[in-house]
């Protein structure tokens, strides 16, 4: 639920000698400068300290909701985004069996995914991933992992149903019903 840029490392005994035995060049990550800074509770470089009050909140958050709510959240987020998606005859990237609770790819077989992206993006707010590599262009993805809430989730369907409906795919029935089957999951 934060921003990119913390990462964490632990190491074993094993790993610390094979370290100390290194002759590559390193900076920024020569592990030996932050092993020798954390004796003295420091850091050899300026740290995110943004970053580092983010997660502490983020994981205030986490510890309040608890673990089990918020996997069973993210469940229902999963299925409320590809059950809709299937109401608005779109295809969904992964099988059934291999959906994953933090994201859900949509296949594009009548459309360009990044045009419409773009679409969602310019008319409302939202930002959808797209396909990488040779994916791109041919699905979008939605993310439904961290600080998203039911609300988020009927915002992003209604946008990708609205958009489908101005490019001419979907009519407002199947829009109404992929929001009557994402609120079915929702409510659960």
């Amino acid at each position: 639920m934060i921003p990119p840029g913390l990462s964490f490392i632990s190491m074993s005994d094993k790993a610390w000698r094979a370290n100390e035995l290194s002759n590559l060049p390193k900076f920024y990550l020569d592990l030996k400068s932050y092993k020798k800074s954390l004796i003295n509770n420091s850091n050899p470089f300026t740290p995110s300290v943004n970053l580092m009050f983010a997660l502490d909140e983020a994981l205030r958050m986490m510890k309040d909701e608890g673990l089990e709510n918020i996997f069973q959240k993210h469940e229902r987020h999963k299925l409320a985004i590809s059950e809709a998606a299937k109401k608005l005859n779109l295809k969904l990237f992964a099988s059934k069996e291999s959906l994953s609770p933090s994201i859900t790819a949509i296949e594009t077989q009548n459309f360009d995914a990044e045009s419409f992206r773009k679409s969602i993006q310019d008319k409302y707010g939202i930002q959808l991933a797209g396909g990488q590599d040779h994916l791109k262009g041919k699905i979008f993805r939605v993310g439904h992992l961290g600080y998203i809430n039911d609300r988020d989730i009927i915002s992003v369907i209604t946008a990708i149903g609205l958009t489908l409906y101005e490019k001419n795919i979907v009519n407002e029935n199947d829009i109404g019903q992929a929001l009557v089957e994402a609120k079915k999951h929702l409510e659960k």
